[in-house]
């Protein structure tokens, strides 16, 4: 191509808004994965179901959390991890909602979209502290939570 035709050609134009928006604040988020947990029980959402219903990109929805990585540390491979994080926090939240109203483990991780116990399981230990088991009276799952997310 001809130096002069670089030259003419315009940058594309910048999409409004699409890199500067604010992340989705936890509740927000939680919401959306808790009424899409709602509509189609035991089918995870993924993060384009959470874009979508935000009324964002799922590439959008990870860039906005970039600077969090910065305050939150390593989330593990690039910052695709923030949002994903988030997600299985959401399905944990809704899943011990389900167990303190009494729904049974297998069940509440079932509805909450695990397709294993064992993985519920884990991932519930990491972000609150107590087995699945334990939460019907031991341990207090906000506290916990939000000292794993910080």
């Amino acid at each position: 191509m001809a130096p002069d035709a670089l030259a003419r050609r315009r940058p594309a134009p910048a999409r409004s808004g699409s890199s500067d928006r604010d992340p989705l604040p936890l509740p927000e988020f939680e919401h959306i994965v808790w009424t899409l947990l709602e509509r189609r029980p035991c089918v995870r959402p993924s993060v384009l179901d959470v874009a979508r219903s935000a009324g964002r990109t799922p590439r959008e929805l990870r860039r906005s959390y970039e600077h969090l990585s910065a305050v939150l540390g390593p989330l593990g491979k690039g910052n695709d991890m923030m949002p994903r994080r988030m997600l299985t926090y959401a399905c944990c939240t809704y899943a011990a909602n389900l167990i303190r109203r009494g729904t049974k483990v297998t069940a509440a991780s079932s509805l909450a979209g695990f397709r294993h116990n064992g993985n519920f399981a884990r991932q519930f230990r990491l972000y609150f502290g107590c087995s699945p088991r334990d939460l019907r009276g031991f341990c207090e799952p906000e506290q916990a939570a939000r000292q794993a997310l910080s």
